[in-house]
């Protein structure tokens, strides 16, 4: 495989705000009003409701973005205690910086993340999804998560798994049709026996392409 890519984006800077249970509550603070407070700080409140004959609208603070983009505003958050005290939150938490997903994409409605990649050209896709699932099935961390092809790969991966199915459907659709057209149930075997042959130059001719796609190309051009 080449050019392996992900959507995958988990560099994004984020501020972690730990807090000390035991001085929270020699303070009388409790972690609900701490939670409370944060959002207050960087959430958004409705702060009044208007109410007309017809309609009705609703006034909203939010604090400005320019607030969010470090971690001094922290220091500069009071806490209200049981006794009406305002207490630093920095006296009962200390913040860090950690990483966070800039973005959560989802397949249905699990997170889900798409790896793209191309191929060699003397690799066949068949291959590399044999290759994938076998590393799948052989691999205790990857069992704990579900893989599923998608675009072309999708195709491909259901072609594999019914390939003798689709020939043999294939096929018989091809004698009923010559059957019907020449009225005989011997001259359809008598050209459906060319279809090998038929098949290996038609491949010749198109080696970029998955093993299995140039047999199907193959009775398609045939017929």
């Amino acid at each position: 495989m080449q050019d392996v890519n992900s959507n995958q984006q988990t560099r994004g800077l984020q501020a972690n705000v730990v807090v000390d249970r035991d001085a929270a509550a020699r303070l009388g603070i409790s972690p609900t009003t701490i939670d409370n407070t944060l959002y207050d700080a960087f959430g958004q409140r409705q702060v009044r409701l208007f109410i007309s004959d017809t309609t009705s609208t609703t006034s909203s603070s939010k604090r400005s973005r320019a607030f969010c983009w470090s971690r001094r505003p922290l220091q500069k958050i009071y806490v209200k205690s049981s006794t009406g005290k305002q207490i630093p939150l920095s006296a009962v938490a200390k913040f860090e910086t950690g990483n966070a997903n800039l973005e959560v994409d989802h397949q249905g409605q699990y997170p889900a993340v798409t790896i793209s990649f191309n191929l060699d050209p003397k690799v066949s896709l068949g291959l590399a999804l044999k290759l994938c699932n076998k590393r799948f099935r052989n691999c205790e961390y990857l069992r704990q998560f579900k893989a599923a092809f998608r675009a072309r790969t999708s195709f491909s991966s259901i072609a594999i798994q019914y390939a003798a199915a689709l020939l043999a459907a294939a096929l018989l659709t091809v004698y009923i049709v010559l059957g019907m057209l020449y009225e005989s149930l011997i001259h359809p075997i008598t050209i459906l026996s060319t279809l090998p042959s038929a098949g290996s130059e038609r491949c010749s001719h198109c080696r970029s392409l998955d093993s299995i796609s140039h047999w199907f190309l193959s009775l398609a051009l045939f017929c």
